[in-house]
């Protein structure tokens, strides 16, 4: 075939420019992961379609002529337009990520140049998709992998502590039973009764442990909630000090006032938690003969209860810290603890729309309370 026919065969086969252009805008027009584009030297549109396109609400000849990137903020512009004139010089853009500070939405740029026969670039193709979805999705993993690590922190803090804590009355309910055996062969009973006094500290002691344990559990897990109904004040107080007196120390005394009403809208089983909590660390860190005074009230749309010692007291440095999950403060010294009751203690009381505070001073003592208000709406 000659070379003057063979140009003719190949130039009938090819398609029309027209043509061209009619399918190359079929073909970005059904782009479905976002948009595709090419801009001019100025970033004006000179092509541009794709799904994006049609989700905003734009037409691709309304476009044509106008900035890239018309729903971009000028501070956001003030980001892309210098990586496009990189674009201008040779370069290739690769998953740039930017943010439309209006709508909220992730996008990513690609963008490389586009070259003139004569070599030099006139135009640049630009593809951007939208990955708020993605975004959105990585951040719910991200969360899930922080719970999942945080959750097995707290197995390897509980099995740590747990070991830790039931050492010491499991070793005293040990040597008590031993010491109340020799007693009971001697028929000494004065000994016998100090040493069932011990064990049942011991078992106290215990029982608050594995209390801590499932509370913080439950309220991990989201199991417990605030059943608020008419909760008698002076009762609740009093109940829990009958489950705490034989843990008092020689000589501390137990000195409770009421005033207003007694009764209030609270969940008993959260209120007497609470109480019992702050009472147990009034007795745990204070000296023998010390008192402890408890005053609580009811007011119409108010109610509160205040615990008062004279221990140890907390530094300021420990205040700031005291409500944290597994926090000691540091001249706790060997006196047990999880850490966690004043968490507890903390969520229970923001739980029946409460508020908890505390002051005290190093060795002077401490005042926590705890009060709330009427539950509307």
């Amino acid at each position: 075939m000659s070379t003057i026919l063979k140009n003719q065969f190949e130039k009938a086969l090819q398609p029309k420019l027209p043509t061209c252009q009619y399918l190359f805008q079929q073909l970005i027009d059904n782009y479905s992961l976002g948009a595709i584009s090419i801009v001019d030297k100025n970033f004006n549109y000179v092509v541009i379609g794709g799904e994006m396109v049609r989700q905003h609400g734009f037409s691709t000849k309304s476009l044509i002529g106008k900035r890239v990137f018309p729903q971009a903020t000028d501070d956001i512009w003030a980001i892309i337009e210098p990586k496009l004139q990189g674009v201008l010089q040779g370069e290739i853009l690769r998953d740039f990520e930017v943010m439309n500070t209006l709508t909220k939405r992730f996008f990513t740029i690609d963008a490389f140049p586009l070259y003139e026969p004569d070599g030099q670039i006139g135009h640049i193709a630009v593809f951007t998709s939208d990955i708020t979805e993605r975004k959105e999705a990585q951040e719910h993993m991200s969360i899930a992998l922080e719970k999942e690590k945080e959750h097995n922190e707290l197995k390897s803090r509980f099995v740590s502590l747990a070991s830790h804590e039931f050492r010491t009355p499991l070793t005293a309910i040990q040597s008590s039973v031993e010491l109340v055996k020799a007693y009971a062969d001697r028929e000494e009973m004065a000994g016998i009764y100090k040493h069932v006094e011990k064990i049942n500290r011991s078992i106290i002691t215990l029982t608050g442990i594995l209390d801590d344990f499932l509370s913080l559990s439950k309220l991990e897990e989201k199991k417990i909630t605030a059943n608020l109904q008419e909760v008698n004040l002076p009762e609740t107080i009093e109940d829990a000090y009958a489950d705490l007196k034989n843990i008092f120390k020689d000589g501390q005394s137990f000195e409770y006032q009421h005033e207003g009403n007694q009764s209030f809208q609270l969940d008993p089983h959260l209120l007497k938690n609470i109480v019992i909590n702050l009472l147990s660390n009034a007795i745990k860190y204070s000296p023998e003969g010390a008192p402890i005074n408890i005053v609580s009230f009811v007011l119409e749309e108010k109610a509160g209860i205040w615990i008062n010692d004279q221990g140890i007291g907390i530094s300021v440095e420990d205040q700031g810290n005291l409500f944290n999950r597994f926090y000691r403060a540091s001249n706790t010294g060997s006196t047990q603890g999880t850490g966690l009751g004043l968490f507890i203690v903390k969520r229970y009381t923001e739980m029946m729309n409460g508020t908890l505070g505390c002051r005290s001073e190093l060795g002077k003592g401490s005042t926590f309370w705890v009060e709330f208000k009427t539950i509307t709406g």
